[in-house]
């Protein structure tokens, strides 16, 4: 079973997180082990944030090839730099090395494995910066420890800005542990029918059902009830991913697809969607691939 999520969200747990985490990439280098970097931060008045950032850059590149004791050993220099930063970037660089630079190490799971306490505090830091950093790094370390991992995806659904916030990644995500915890569908229905959240989000959370090794009457029905979403990319996620539910999925939705190819108040792309949708996966049809964000 494990192997089967591996090699599942491999790729795609980190693609449903980076549709949100949009972090500068740059180039430099740089001598510093953390904790001195950090700490001529905190001594000099704050530099340029593009030249801050590439000076972070470089330093997460450094441990990306220390040795796992190494690594570890700097890791308590960025919980104390994360905890104590005096400016905003100089934090934001501590959180983006431990979440991106650590958790993509081979190693990054046993040693992220003791930061779970902090990478959860951090899921609701005012800085959303931080929180996508910090979702991402779990949502890696979920490979590994996903009895750690999936209690703190479903906590986030159900906090009160999670629909404008975090909340759609971390649907997204956890849709890709739902054959671990018959709890999870339930859990990303009832968050993708708030009200607060953006088509966007909406979009987001249906590609992470369309992936999910996981699909049950309950998630295609509300698939189905995303048909009728005014946002026509929503509508297209949507028959994408009931396109690619099987044969039983696509059974079950065939009256609503049906309405749809000869409704006269639907659009071209939708009747033609919904037709070929009837027939089988559609996700590599080029008019479902034109509406994709």
């Amino acid at each position: 079973m494990r192997l089967n999520i591996r090699s599942t969200l491999g790729t795609a747990a980190a693609y449903v997180v980076f549709l949100f985490l949009l972090l500068p990439v740059a180039s430099s280098q740089t001598s510093d082990p953390v904790s001195a970097f950090f700490q001529r931060r905190s001594d000099h008045p704050p530099i340029d944030e593009r030249e801050g950032w590439k000076l972070c850059t470089a330093l997460g590149e450094k441990l990306g090839t220390m040795s796992h004791a190494e690594a570890a050993a700097e890791i308590l220099s960025l919980d104390k730099a994360i905890e104590t930063a005096s400016d905003r970037q100089s934090r934001r660089c501590a959180v983006s090395i431990l979440t991106i630079d650590i958790s993509l190490r081979e190693d990054g799971s046993e040693l992220l494995v003791n930061q779970v306490p902090l990478l959860s505090t951090l899921l609701s830091d005012k800085d959303e910066v931080v929180r996508k950093g910090a979702l991402f790094a779990l949502a890696r370390l979920g490979l590994t420890h996903p009895q750690l991992v999936v209690p703190l995806l479903k906590g986030v659904l159900v906090t009160p800005d999670a629909g404008v916030s975090i909340g759609p990644a971390a649907a997204s995500a956890l849709m890709f542990y739902a054959s671990l915890d018959p709890e999870a569908v339930t859990a990303v229905i009832n968050f993708l029918q708030r009200t607060d959240i953006t088509a966007d989000g909406r979009v987001i959370v249906i590609d992470g059902i369309a992936f999910s090794p996981v699909h049950t009457d309950a998630l295609t029905q509300e698939l189905m009830r995303n048909l009728d979403d005014t946002d026509t990319h929503v509508r297209v996620r949507a028959l994408r991913a009931i396109s690619d539910t099987g044969s039983k999925g696509i059974e079950l939705a065939r009256p609503k697809l049906e309405r749809i190819t000869t409704d006269p108040n639907e659009s071209e792309l939708i009747r033609s969607l919904a037709g070929k949708a009837l027939k089988g996966p559609i996700g590599d049809d080029p008019e479902a691939r034109g509406q994709g964000k």
